[in-house]
């Protein structure tokens, strides 16, 4: 992505992620402009596990607490 670019796609991910631009200028890695050169980059990074557990924000069906869900 060219330098001009990047504070645009900053401020779209500052709409959709509700963090402040300045954080996303700030702490995103910009030293590449193609996607190859961003497959690269993400590729040298530090790599950790990410996980998470999707659960349910409702109780499952005829179950009048979470103690009965099966």
């Amino acid at each position: 992505m060219s330098a001009r670019e990047r504070e645009w796609f900053a401020r779209c991910l500052t709409a959709v992620e509700d963090i402040p631009t300045e954080a996303m200028m700030a702490g995103i890695d910009w030293t590449w402009e193609t996607f190859p050169e961003y497959l690269a980059n993400v590729d040298r990074l530090p790599k950790a596990i990410n996980y998470g557990r999707l659960t349910s924000a409702t109780r499952p069906c005829g179950c009048t607490s979470w103690a009965s869900a099966p």
